[in-house]
């Protein structure tokens, strides 16, 4: 028989690896399906266990079409340097779900809200085309392809690299952004200006390269915190070489479109505001043909800033 306490060591012992094992962050290279059965499962359970040592590679095996969840994939593990956090879709379809929650301003196919050192590549993603309803109070559309918003005013998502992916959506629909970074608006109020209130609140170190986007009202839109001492530190829009231009097509259809905080009033192929040392090269801009039916457009605009920062 075994003694009373023993027993009770092993059964700690026991318990302690389960609880180990079960809570275990995420590293390694993740295969879906394999390890996991969805895109779906996978962020959720990085989102919840967080990231190990070495980072992790969310890989959407070839052949494995996704649908995204209501309001899009939302990413709010954070990734660092050496603990990266990466979703690779290797040319793989994610389609927006149908209908999107109706009169909602703030739906995506994935959202990084607060989340560090993300990666996203290879992905297409299309609207749904069942979705049709354009009427902002009432719409059931997909407004973003990927959003950086911030978790709270001093947790901003900062070091993102998006690369290599496809962007669909409707421009049919006038609150149509292909890349939508705001860092004055939480990831629900997106027409409450509510600016992030530190470095560290703004979305800060973006690059942006290779991603083609189409059939939108406007296509890439940074907006880093309003007072000077929070802007944006590097937004790198298309590289140093050709081959990490973005492509921009069919964009534009009208400036009358709902009042996210602090985005121009026109329509532009790219727009960036609040946000030092940014880059702008070997983009293709072209807007749609008979698009505009209201207000301004514009293919680059770099707006002037909320609050203008000190001369260096």
């Amino acid at each position: 028989m075994i003694d009373a306490r023993l027993f009770r060591l092993l059964l700690g012992i026991t318990l302690a690896a389960f609880s180990f094992s079960v809570c275990a962050q995420v590293s390694g290279t993740k295969n879906i399906p394999g390890d996991y059965a969805t895109l779906a499962a996978a962020v959720t359970d990085v989102n919840t266990q967080g990231v190990g040592a070495g980072g992790v590679i969310l890989n959407l095996v070839v052949g494995n079409p996704q649908t995204a969840p209501t309001g899009g994939y939302a990413i709010t593990a954070t990734g660092t340097l050496t603990n990266p956090i990466a979703v690779t879709c290797n040319g793989n379809t994610i389609t927006a779900p149908t209908p999107q929650t109706s009169g909602a301003l703030n739906d995506a196919i994935f959202k990084l809200i607060g989340a560090d050192f993300v990666t996203i590549n290879g992905c297409v993603m299309n609207e749904n085309a069942a979705n049709t309803t354009t009427a902002a109070a009432t719409n059931n559309m997909t407004e973003w392809g990927i959003a950086l918003l911030y978790a709270s005013t001093t947790d901003g998502a900062q070091n993102a690299t998006l690369q290599g992916n496809t962007i669909t959506l409707n421009r049919t629909y006038q609150n149509t952004f292909g890349v939508y970074s705001n860092s004055t608006h939480s990831a629900t109020a997106v027409t409450t200006s509510a600016t992030a209130t530190t470095t560290a609140g703004g979305n800060s170190g973006l690059r942006i390269y290779g991603n083609t986007i189409s059939n939108i009202n406007i296509g890439i839109a940074v907006i880093g915190p309003i007072a000077a001492a929070d802007h944006n530190e590097v937004a790198d829009i298309g590289g140093l070489t050709p081959a990490t231009g973005n492509t921009i097509t069919n964009y534009g259809t009208t400036g009358t479109f709902s009042g996210y905080a602090n985005v121009s009033g026109t329509v532009n192929g790219i727009l960036v505001r609040n946000t030092r040392n940014y880059n702008v090269a070997f983009n293709t801009i072209a807007s749609s043909v008979g698009g505009v039916t209201a207000g301004t457009l514009s293919g680059i605009l770099i707006n002037t800033f909320s609050t203008v920062p000190p001369a260096p």
